[in-house]
């Protein structure tokens, strides 16, 4: 895999077109229904985009957790409300796919989702790791799927956003982009929000419009507080209106926003390929706090706790005070970090290029999990019922525990 300064995500990631999205699933193209009402994508009401509980249904863990979209909740904050394994860690099963897996697995009732460079979205058993069924989807898969009611919308670099039905693995919608699909999409209140690399920013679905940059877009969305957040290639980051496009507020830093963006009381945090770390007030875009120094920032922050946590292509995991930035802990993984860090039950998640995947107490930064499995380059570790879910660049899914 080649470095990507010099180039937008083609092979590692390139975004979706234009288009007007009239039917989800179950809707026909005349039909003008959304995709749900006042949900995020794991079915539980949200009406501020902020993480929900789902408290119904009893069963096994591994079964009734779940991690509906790529930062787990619409505001990107990348904290699950299950438990990730701690210890030596050992893996449970691996599957083999054609091509390197970039994307971030989703896990929903029992069923881990995850695209591939061969092609194909897949769905593999959580618990045992057997192939319940592959979608070929026409070209390279980067995009992590959001599952919402039983339906995961996923985009391909064939020029298609798809709605795919999870317990079939059959197609219930497909919709012509005319430009390939790379960026995640995010599902709040009925709607899908995805950034663009012809520089736009889409709501399909229950609210529909289209919001042009200057760049194109290829982090996902944050979706909180009526507002959508995104970066974009043109060193902006800029707020829109949840319900109609209407630009906010713009903040212009000058090196590329390409790190996922996430919200939390107020803030808006994101970094830039110059290594800078932002946050932003959510209201005008007036800067709260930036943290100078380390290298490339493409991994999205997680936000837990009053703490940020962010890697860099230094190497470094780094905690900070989400009200003042100060420096909490800092930890060298060892390996430049692409993932975004996840947080499930106080610890937090993350890997690096040199195939390291790792657990840090939130509080302490002290190392709680550790273990060694192939490249990992944009794919986050996905925890759930006690187990960690992660793609790696020799094309392989794998369960760890």
């Amino acid at each position: 895999m080649t470095d990507r300064s010099a180039r937008t995500r083609r092979g590692l990631l390139r975004g979706v077109g234009t288009l007007a999205l009239v039917g989800l699933a179950g809707c026909s193209e005349d039909d003008e229904e959304p995709p749900a009402d006042d949900t995020d994508a794991d079915g539980v009401e949200d009406d501020d985009g902020d993480e929900a509980e789902d408290d119904s249904g009893d069963g096994d863990e591994d079964t009734t957790e779940s991690w509906p979209m790529f930062r787990f909740d619409a505001a990107n904050t990348g904290v699950g409300d299950g438990s990730g394994p701690t210890g030596d860690g050992s893996e449970l099963w691996t599957v083999e796919t054609g091509g390197s897996v970039y994307g971030s697995p989703t896990v929903v009732d029992g069923v881990v989702l995850v695209g591939s460079y061969d092609d194909s979205l897949y769905a593999v058993d959580a618990a045992e790791g057997e192939v319940l069924w592959e979608l070929d989807l026409g070209d390279d898969v980067f995009s992590s799927p959001a599952v919402l009611d039983g339906f995961a919308y996923v985009g391909s670099f064939d020029e298609s956003l798809y709605v795919v039905d999870v317990e079939t693995g059959e197609i219930e919608n497909q919709r012509s982009l005319d430009a390939e699909v790379g960026a995640s999409p995010t599902i709040s209140e009925g709607t899908i929000y995805l950034g663009t690399d012809v520089g736009e920013v889409l709501a399909l679905g229950a609210t529909e419009w289209t919001a042009e940059t200057e760049g194109p877009v290829v982090a996902t969305p944050a979706v909180a507080e009526g507002r959508v957040f995104v970066g974009s290639f043109d060193g902006v980051l800029s707020a829109h209106d949840a319900d109609d496009g209407e630009t906010l507020w713009e903040f212009e830093e000058g090196s590329t926003f390409e790190a996922t963006p996430a919200v939390s009381d107020g803030l808006v945090y994101a970094g830039t390929r110059d290594g800078t770390f932002y946050a932003l007030d959510t209201e005008d875009g007036g800067m709260a706090w930036g943290v100078e120094g380390g290298d490339w920032t493409a991994s999205g922050p997680a936000v837990f706790d009053g703490t940020v946590y962010v890697g860099n292509d230094n190497g470094a995991l780094a905690a900070f005070d989400a009200a003042d930035g100060s420096q909490v802990w800092t930890v060298d993984t060892g390996g430049r970090v692409w993932s975004s860090p996840t947080v499930a039950d106080g610890v937090v998640y993350a890997a690096n290029r040199d195939g390291s995947v790792f657990g840090l107490d939130a509080e302490s930064g002290d190392e709680v999990y550790s273990a060694e499995i192939g490249e990992v380059a944009f794919s986050s570790p996905t925890p759930v019922g006690s187990r960690l879910y992660v793609g790696t660049a020799d094309g392989s899914i794998h369960a760890l525990e």
